[in-house]
């Protein structure tokens, strides 16, 4: 029979998991091995009787240090189990054995190659953690500053800004480990005799990193919203401005529709400090009878916080729209786009910037403008006869009007 117990002693502690095996013994309980995640040991079961445990430091491979176990049997020790890169652990019933070693010196030089091996994989892990965090800082810092500044993910914004910290912890805790080997070496090399550190009642897993776990990854999904953005219908959407409808950016194009078509979609709306008026509108007629065409538009409005904040907003919105067309061409995708032609920077009296894409979707012509004036920050996507200079003046005048009042509930 068999029974699993957690290692009470860190595994740098060598005299007290040492007194622990020998514990362990005189209450029947005898080692068989360590779980590969080490932090519990397999007992056999038996009658309790003394018996010591010693841990001898892996050198620099497992089959030249097994080596040992012949001239160890032959002093009266027995190769129980290894932990590997750690110990071998030996067992001995014999009172009368002699010491693996003799002196605290002897057992550092043994240490020392185990040591160094540590040393190294610590550092190892420590530049490669650093590298693919500043990798994945790299590759996802555009979505981070724009999320950053509108608030839409909280939740991908916190983990964001958790990375870093738990990246500085994980290195400090790694400088630690390091210092308290160099410690057991130091102490040994001066002769002194290792004491057996304060023993926990349960597993670390359990008792600290499980509930740091559920702290950081699991209460703030519970916590924070996914998303902060609330989608109204077009009808219920108070927004703050009175855009121009289909009808009226259709009025411009050599063939005017005669009436405003019935329309579907939504209206999404978001704030935050640094971009207190957040507006996303999607529209798209159920049906045009005079027209096979598909007017689809969307435009996003965001009102900043200072001139300089829209600036910054203004960039990595339009880098965004930029790697969204880009993404469209590809044929798999739902809204395919050919014929591209990228964002470039247009001329416009009374805007601070002006860039303009344009595409083919569907056999039918497109465009996107990107527009900023002070504070205010426009980006509408059109699949229209019209052409863009028809219909940027229609939007400048919507957004010179009073601005309405934004509706903070969903309906």
């Amino acid at each position: 029979m068999t029974v699993k117990k957690p290692v009470p002693c860190s595994l740098y502690d060598i005299q007290g998991i040492q007194e622990w095996l020998d514990e362990m013994a005189l209450q029947g309980l005898f080692l068989e091995e360590f779980t590969r995640q080490k932090d519990r040991a397999v007992f056999r079961t038996g009658d309790p009787k003394p018996l010591r445990y010693r841990l001898d430091p892996v050198g620099k491979s497992k089959n030249k240090d097994k080596d040992r176990e012949e001239p160890y049997a032959q002093m009266g020790w027995k190769f129980v189990d290894w932990i590997p890169q750690w110990y071998y652990i030996f067992s001995s019933d014999n009172p009368e054995a002699p010491e693996l070693y003799t002196d605290p010196q002897s057992l550092s030089v043994s240490m020392d190659h185990m040591i160094r091996r540590k040393i190294k994989t610590y550092i190892s892990i420590s530049l490669l953690w650093f590298f693919l965090i500043a990798l994945l800082i790299f590759i996802s810092s555009h979505s981070f500053l724009l999320n950053l500044l509108l608030w839409g993910y909280p939740q991908d914004l916190f983990y964001m800004i958790l990375l870093p910290i738990i990246t500085v912890i994980a290195a400090l805790i790694l400088a630690v480990n390091i210092r308290r080997i160099l410690k057991i070496r130091n102490t040994l090399a001066q002769g002194l005799p290792l004491k057996a550190k304060k023993r926990w009642n349960r597993p670390l897993m359990l008792v600290i990193w499980l509930p740091i776990y559920i702290l950081l990854l699991v209460v703030p999904r519970l916590i924070l919203p996914s998303s902060r953005w609330e989608t109204f219908s077009p009808e219920n959407a108070a927004l703050s401005h009175q855009w121009p409808t289909i009808a009226q950016l259709e009025a411009v194009a050599p063939s005017p529709l005669e009436q405003e078509p019935e329309a579907d979609g939504y209206v999404r709306v978001n704030t935050s400090p640094f971009a207190p008026v957040q507006e996303f509108t999607y529209y798209h007629p159920l049906r045009v009878p005079q027209y096979p065409t598909d007017f689809s538009t969307t435009i996003h409005y965001i009102q900043a916080s200072s001139p300089k904040t829209a600036r910054w907003i203004y960039q990595l919105t339009l880098e965004e729209r930029a790697d969204q067309l880009k993404q469209w061409q590809k044929p798999t995708y739902v809204s395919h786009i050919t014929d591209l032609d990228p964002f470039a920077p247009q001329s416009w009296p009374g805007l601070d910037r002006l860039e303009v894409a344009s595409f083919r979707a569907g056999g039918q012509r497109g465009w996107t403008f990107a527009a900023l004036r002070g504070q205010d920050i426009l980006l509408v996507s059109y699949r229209t006869l019209s052409r863009w200079e028809d219909c940027l003046p229609l939007f400048l005048e919507a957004l010179d009007r009073e601005i309405i009042p934004q509706s903070t509930s969903i309906n």
